[in-house]
């Protein structure tokens, strides 16, 4: 995903600011208002010079006058995610998805939000909402991948991972890969993690995750002349083979928790057990 993996007393009175947002329909809104326009360029200008209470008033005005257009939303929640306060991010872009609840710009950071948070649920509802709006687009795709691979759901997020590598033939996919290799290793196909990534890692430029993916595959298969090749001391011989452990743990455990019930035999009664059921007795 694209990185670069609440306050309630300000919600209430954003709330009160903004009044009650309604659900609108994003292709029949009318362009902005003059006002949302003239707003929007002061609070920019005040941002980009340095000038956050101002951007910050401007920005909640511009909210204010909105009927339905999310511009500002997304500024602001962008200015607070810069500074690291991403409650108050997430108060606005919940603000904005009361307008638009697909918004697709609002709900990806709201998943990334979710996720940086430990909430893979939350952060999968936002991702699938936003890509109800448009069902291709890859951040949202490789998010929804990540929450399912988070929540142990690995054949749902491989489903999603794959759809957009052929969605986007012409892109840059290696983030995508680099993924759906290690949900690979997560569900215990570690030779499919190989065949996705030995043609990969022989590009220039790409990411040390990637390489060390391919290189616990290949730890995982017992090959570890070539994962040690690979990485060439990136890592010491101990944190390799921890690595392998805990994929192989890891395995292993999913599929004790996959493995059906077994149940128990019924125990034979004894001669000193009371019978089950009463027996009927016949009378002349």
């Amino acid at each position: 995903m694209r990185y670069g993996l609440l306050l309630l007393m300000s919600l209430s009175l954003m709330a009160c600011d903004m009044g009650t947002t309604k659900v609108v329909d994003p292709s029949k809104l009318p362009p902005l208002s003059a006002q949302e326009r003239a707003l929007l360029i002061a609070a920019d200008a005040a941002a980009n010079g340095g000038d956050m209470v101002s951007a910050e008033r401007n920005y909640k005005s511009a909210m204010a006058q909105s009927k339905g257009h999310v511009e500002a939303h997304l500024a602001l929640a962008n200015v607070y995610m810069h500074q690291n306060q991403l409650d108050k991010a997430k108060e606005v872009l919940v603000l904005a998805t009361e307008f638009q609840p697909n918004h697709v710009a609002a709900n990806h950071l709201l998943g990334k939000i979710a996720i940086g948070e430990n909430k893979p649920a939350e952060a999968l509802n936002y991702f699938t909402a936003g890509l109800k709006t448009n069902p291709g687009h890859l951040d949202l795709s490789n998010g929804a991948g990540i929450a399912n691979d988070t929540m142990h759901k690995h054949a749902a997020a491989q489903v999603v991972y794959l759809r957009a590598l052929q969605l986007h033939p012409d892109e840059d996919l290696s983030m995508v890969k680099t993924n759906l290799a290690m949900s690979y290793l997560l569900d215990g196909k570690a030779q499919k993690a190989v065949d996705l990534l030995k043609k990969e890692v022989k590009k220039p430029g790409i990411s040390p995750v990637m390489k060390h993916n391919l290189a616990l595959a290949y730890g995982v298969l017992g090959r570890h002349t070539q994962a040690k090749t690979l990485l060439n001391g990136e890592i010491s011989e101990e944190e390799r083979l921890q690595s392998i452990k805990r994929i192989n743990d890891y395995v292993a455990q999913e599929l004790l928790k996959r493995r059906p019930a077994v149940p128990k035999p019924e125990k034979p009664p004894t001669a000193t057990s009371k019978p089950l059921v009463k027996p009927t007795v016949h009378q002349e």
